[in-house]
């Protein structure tokens, strides 16, 4: 009986030590992996379409790594470089250029740990993240994460990548995962869109400052406060309109200012266009 508890005993050390040295899903592919990206970065008065490539391997701070390519706006460069530790579940990223690795991805993560992102030009700007919920995706991890500090929220996809852009030192940048490819082979698809790629497209903001314009909060998850201060009446149309051009929502309103319930609306960028005259981007960015 004693030889047999402790081989059971050895049996279940054994069962444990493969478990918790089960490695997560690499993001990386056997040539090359694209992630596509919907972004504002660029500017406030445009959203676009950003692409990043990973491959051919390098050694950067003593890390195997891969080469991180940017193409956005018909412009291509090498952003930095990337890497990975499917062991621990985390990417790191090194901007070309810079000596210090950030570390963009950690699918190690429980629920309500925090995870902070550091940003490339201050600590200041640096944005921590609670751990909300733990998903299952074609049988990888997902983690869905709510920012403390900014209204925003970000996933980690086990065998993907992170679902927001790599760019570390924007402030207020509105990014959305489109499509993942590993190895010229679509992995991710993402429904909330119907396509891989959103042309450049005009805002028009740049006509809000005529107007006397005041949208908030924004981004947003429910009710959007708008306040309209240089029209001679108090009447407006509103108009939203998706990335798509379709017009998603319309209706009168005569109080000024005047609140709109977008909570019928998917998740996304879009224009809010007032009489027809003036319009603005806003994001909708709920739980």
């Amino acid at each position: 009986m004693r030889q047999i508890t402790i081989i059971l005993i050895l049996f279940l050390l054994i069962a444990n030590s493969i478990v918790m040295g089960q490695p997560y899903k690499s993001m990386f592919g056997k040539d090359t992996i694209q992630l596509i990206y919907f972004t504002d970065f660029g500017g406030a008065d445009f959203v676009a379409t950003a692409v990043y490539k990973a491959f051919d391997d390098t050694i950067v701070s003593g890390k195997p790594s891969k080469f991180l390519y940017e193409i956005y706006l018909s412009q291509n460069n090498l952003y930095g470089f990337i890497s990975e530790d499917t062991i621990q579940g985390k990417t790191w990223l090194q901007i070309k250029d810079d000596t210090i690795e950030y570390l963009i991805m950690d699918l190690s993560l429980e629920v309500q740990d925090t995870f902070l992102m550091r940003n490339q030009i201050t600590e200041s700007w640096n944005q921590k993240y609670l751990v909300k919920e733990i998903l299952t995706m074609d049988s990888c991890k997902v983690i869905k994460l709510e920012g403390l500090r900014y209204f925003d929220n970000i996933k980690f996809y086990e065998g993907i990548g992170p679902a927001f852009i790599f760019r570390l030192f924007e402030t207020g940048c509105y990014s959305e995962l489109l499509c993942s490819y590993k190895d010229g082979v679509l992995i991710y698809d993402n429904p909330e869109f119907d396509t891989c790629f959103i042309p450049f497209t005009l805002t028009g903001i740049h006509k809000i400052e005529e107007a006397g314009i005041n949208i908030y909060p924004n981004p947003t998850q429910n009710i959007l406060t708008v306040k309209v201060e240089n029209f001679d009446s108090d009447e407006c149309y509103i108009e939203i309109i998706d990335i798509n051009g379709q017009i998603v929502f319309s209706n009168y309103y005569f109080l000024n200012p005047f609140m709109v319930d977008i909570s019928n609306l998917k998740n996304g960028i879009y224009l809010l266009r007032i009489n027809k005259e003036v319009s603005r981007k806003i994001i909708i960015n709920g739980n």
